[in-house]
């Protein structure tokens, strides 16, 4: 990760979160060959810090957006359509430590874009695993 990266903006804040929620790690995503025991999944979770944002408003008035989501290993593309654009869209700010649920999306170039199914804050997250009876011990 880049020296801007989650543990910069929070030291081992959220590592317990990581530890225990994150399906996969950018580079998995961007270089499955590099993991032969790791099976294909249908819906894949995420941690990192959000970057370069690009708001796009489609056609019909939409709006939506691609952003780089930063995680301890690189980054990976998130596309956020408008549905979920409208759910989430306010947790989609630079430098925001989100929690990405989706799925994986490989372009015949061989990029690979994670399509956003739910976006929601790490401390929301925190608070929810929490509010459970989970710890950070767990």
């Amino acid at each position: 990760m880049s020296n801007n990266g989650i543990m910069e903006v929070k030291p081992n804040a959220y590592q317990w979160i990581i530890d225990k929620i994150s399906t996969i790690t950018t580079d998995e995503i961007n270089h499955p060959e590099n993991y032969p025991e790791r099976s294909p999944s249908p819906d894949l979770l995420v941690i990192g810090r959000i970057t370069q944002i690009k708001n796009i408003t489609t056609l019909k008035g939409d709006e939506m957006a691609v952003f780089q989501i930063e995680d301890l290993h690189g980054t990976a593309q998130v596309v956020v359509f408008t549905e979920e654009y409208a759910n989430s869209g306010e947790f989609i700010a630079e430098n925001e430590i989100v929690v990405v649920r989706g799925k994986e999306s490989r372009n015949t170039d061989g990029t690979v874009n994670i399509i956003a199914k739910k976006i929601t804050t790490i401390e929301k997250v925190a608070k929810h695993l929490l509010d459970e009876g989970g710890s950070k011990n767990e």
